[in-house]
């Protein structure tokens, strides 16, 4: 049925045809992607949902002008497909930004269904329309972002934090298997259940490993708190996704979210500074008052 579909695709369409991944990685380099756009993603749901991996592309004047990634009739990833083949808590990946890989030179219609696209697609698709949700996408710490009053009451946070014998530590250097156990124990500590895709979250963080990032804390050896950070790098933007996270509530007068929230950007802007790109840290969905004291609300837009 899958098949069927993008065989129709393609024959309806002429603007957009049948690829390969080579092509879509070619696109993601030339014009952007974000965490759930990158091919490495990509091809580790597919092999973990047993979905076909399906790419088709668009060309203004025999150039590559984009191309995507897609699920039948919908973009690859989107969580409405996944509902339908009732796979949908088997993998995690937030309400993520979709940064698609097509030019901003190019104005044409996505030829499938999609929600959450960015607003740097806004300009080059032509059939997206608003969302009535936004995405909270943090402030800049190093360009004032933020009142120098908070950035004072963050590092008095983590100076705090030291001084009563914790540590913050690097998910980088932990296996896959350890973040996952940290982080569905201190979630279920937090929030009284276990996060989605859990049983499965070893194997998806094997399949990403270049890609999480973050940091936990620590003290007298014991987690107290963790962040389960995601972050893709192309040649256009640096897009990190805070899933979500965990404290262990019995530390909570250091204020553990806080101060993670605090090391975690600022170690995204070291990274996007450093390759000199600009960054979306996303924080999902603008539906905590909290992400007020972090973000900005951004559009994003569906089709």
């Amino acid at each position: 049925m899958v098949f069927q579909f993008i065989k129709n695709l393609w024959s309806d369409n002429k603007l957009w045809q049948e690829t390969d991944k080579d092509t879509y990685i070619q696109a993601c380099k030339q014009y952007g992607n974000s965490f759930l756009t990158h091919p490495v993603v990509i091809s580790a749901m597919c092999s973990m949902l047993n979905i076909s991996e399906v790419y088709s592309a668009c060309y203004s004047e025999d150039k590559l002008a984009g191309s995507i990634a897609n699920w039948g009739p919908y973009l690859a990833g989107d969580k409405r497909y996944l509902k339908k083949l009732n796979l949908r808590r088997e993998i995690d990946t937030g309400n993520a930004e979709v940064i698609l890989p097509v030019s901003n030179q190019t104005h044409i219609p996505l030829p499938v269904k999609g929600q959450f696209i960015s607003e740097l697609n806004h300009k080059s698709i032509t059939n997206l329309k608003p969302q009535k949700e936004t995405l909270s996408l943090a402030r800049s710490i190093q360009s004032g972002g933020f009142s120098r009053k908070f950035r004072y009451n963050r590092r008095r946070e983590v100076k705090l934090f030291k001084e009563a014998g914790g540590e913050i530590r690097q998910l980088e250097k932990l296996d896959e298997d350890q973040i996952a156990k940290i982080y569905i124990d201190l979630f279920q500590k937090r929030w009284g259940k276990k996060p989605k895709g859990e049983h499965r979250l070893a194997e998806f963080l094997a399949y990403i490993r270049p890609l999480i990032k973050g940091h936990y804390l620590t003290i007298d050896e014991q987690v107290i708190a963790v962040q389960l950070i995601y972050m893709s790098e192309s040649e256009k933007v640096i897009s990190a996704e805070y899933i979500n996270g965990g404290v262990d509530l019995a530390y909570s007068q250091y204020s553990p979210g806080s101060i993670l929230s605090f090391l975690n950007i600022q170690m995204a802007e070291s990274i996007a500074q450093e390759k000199q790109l600009p960054l979306r840290f996303s924080f999902g969905i603008t539906d905590k008052e909290y992400k007020n004291n972090w973000c900005d609300p951004h559009p994003v837009f569906r089709c």
